[in-house]
């Protein structure tokens, strides 16, 4: 089939196959997704020492967590010492 023979979107949204209509698209309810819902996390960059993340790598593992959680504990920390919103207060 080419390109000039396939019909067209709107000629599909309305056609009849084995005797179902396809509804059209104004009578079709879109539900949220849970992802619409969270918002879009963005993403940056840190550029440290090798000692520095060796350290941060090692409190991670001592205290059983991450080292992204250290990190938005440390922006936690930053924002408080200026008197700004936490990430979490930020975050919602």
């Amino acid at each position: 089939m080419t390109k000039q023979q396939r019909p067209s979107l709107e000629a599909l949204a309305t056609s009849q196959r084995d005797g179902v209509t396809t509804p059209q698209r104004s009578n079709v309810t879109t539900l949220p997704s849970a992802a619409a819902a969270r918002p879009t996390p963005s993403h940056t960059s840190l550029y440290v020492s090798k000692p520095v993340l060796r350290e941060i790598k090692k409190l991670a593992l001592d205290y059983d967590r991450k080292p992204h959680d250290l990190y938005i504990e440390a922006l936690d920390l930053l924002l408080r010492k200026y008197g700004r919103p936490s990430v979490a207060e930020l975050s919602a």
